[in-house]
């Protein structure tokens, strides 16, 4: 099967979005599929063009082609990501030059795919692969890895906005033309089944990560990690009240966060506010960079603003962390990822009000067992990515949905190929006059 794969984010930048690409195409490519990935040039977090890449209207980047992939880069804006703004016009720019690419370049530099993936967010890469399936005349599979428009009325907006009903208003728009859309979580099926799109055409494939236990390092101190965006759906500053209940409880502790966002300056002002040695802000690094700080890692966080908008919202390093055996603090609304972390015994959920959440830590680390149980925490989760969530077994399950609805007949972009196709049709076609 040719497979086009859109998604803005791939590796080696360090978003849920770019592993997930990354590794579902990988392993298509496994099991003898021809995919063909159309992304960005490398800029996050740090809003800066990754080292060893140039800026050109359409390039190909050879790093994954022993994996199999065959991984198109597409002009963008680069832009940081500190503000709203700033992330529109660096999605609108790869949704225009990517339009431009998919329209006059593509055709005579790839496979006639038989089935587009467009992953959204950001939403404007759902649209190039409409546009993209209406060029190559194939099914668009529409894959969703947060509904923004729920998204915007969690972090303030109102349903009158502008910006809420149109970013409704494309989504849906892009569900109803999609032959399938995937989406990452439960809740975000109710969500859409609640906005008309049919339950039939939807389809829920969850994000993953392969298990590789991190092996630990001992720093002499209890590390408790946030690796990530720094942003308004995170709510970060609500971590401080709850790392304070640990270092009470727990000696030498201290609260490391790496990431980019636009809560990145008021976090660093608030920590140096506070004057305090146990809180620390790194800048973001790439993926590669950031394994060694996941081996001092006691704890490691995933953390959403608790409102009842996101209780569907299932944050992709809960596996990341999860599979590498690092217990959770999940700090969030109650919901589908607290049900996860609570059915698995992999880590503490902190779903309540802040007295609850407080107590509930105070409790745990009082007892004089709680290093055995983080430990089996770790353990609980590694099996239960193991068992349920491998990116392997969720590809597989991908590919059935992409088997029911792919093109059955493909050419490939050679220009002698294509004449040969065409000659064969055409005497097909004078076959068919004469018996008729």
């Amino acid at each position: 099967m040719n497979i086009f794969y859109i998604s803005q984010f791939f590796l080696p930048e360090n978003i849920a979005g770019a592993f997930r690409a990354k590794e579902t195409a990988a392993a298509w490519s496994k099991r003898g599929h021809q995919v063909t990935v159309l992304t960005g040039y490398p800029n996050y977090p740090t809003g800066k063009l990754f080292p060893g890449y140039s800026l050109s209207f359409l390039s190909e980047d050879k790093s994954f082609s022993e994996e199999g992939i065959r991984v198109l880069r597409s002009k963008l804006s680069i832009k940081d990501n500190t503000s709203f703004l700033h992330r529109v016009w660096n999605a609108l720019s790869f949704f225009f030059y990517g339009t431009w690419n998919v329209l006059f370049r593509l055709k005579k530099r790839m496979p006639k795919p038989q089935v587009v993936v467009a992953s959204s967010g950001p939403i404007f890469a759902g649209l190039l692969g409409w546009i993209a399936s209406l060029r190559f005349h194939c099914p668009l599979i529409f894959e969703i890895r947060d509904i923004t428009f729920k998204q915007l009325l969690a972090t303030g907006k109102s349903p009158r906005s502008l910006s809420y009903k149109g970013m409704r208003f494309l989504e849906l728009f892009l569900c109803r033309r999609a032959k399938r859309v995937v989406v990452v979580t439960h809740g975000f099926q109710t969500i859409l089944e609640e906005n008309g799109i049919p339950k039939g055409k939807i389809r829920v494939i969850t994000n993953g990560v392969d298990v590789s236990v991190t092996e630990k390092k001992d720093t002499g101190e209890f590390i408790v990690s946030y690796f990530g965006t720094l942003g308004i759906s995170q709510n970060l500053r609500q971590l401080f009240p709850y790392f304070d209940v640990i270092s009470s409880c727990v000696p030498r502790s201290k609260l490391l966060l790496i990431g980019e966002g636009a809560e990145k300056e008021k976090l660093r002002q608030e920590i140096a506010l506070s004057q305090r040695n146990d809180r620390e802000l790194l800048d973001g690094v790439t993926a590669a960079e950031l394994e060694p700080y996941y081996g001092i890692s006691a704890m490691s966080v995933a953390v959403l603003n608790p409102s009842d908008n996101f209780r569907y919202t299932l944050p992709s390093k809960i596996f990341q962390i999860m599979g590498r055996g690092i217990p959770l603090l999940f700090v969030g609304p109650k919901g589908e990822a607290a049900e996860i972390i609570d059915g698995a015994g992999a880590g503490l959920t902190l779903t309540g009000t802040e007295e609850e959440n407080r107590n509930k830590l105070a409790t745990f680390f009082s007892t004089p067992h709680w290093e055995q149980d983080l430990k089996k925490m770790g353990e609980n989760g590694a099996a239960l990515v193991r068992e349920q969530y491998s990116r392997k077994k969720l590809a597989e399950a991908y590919l059935e949905i992409l088997s029911e609805i792919a093109e059955p007949f493909s050419w490939v972009a050679d220009p002698d190929d294509r004449k040969r196709t065409d000659a064969r049709k055409s005497g097909e076609n004078k076959a068919y006059s004469k018996r008729n």
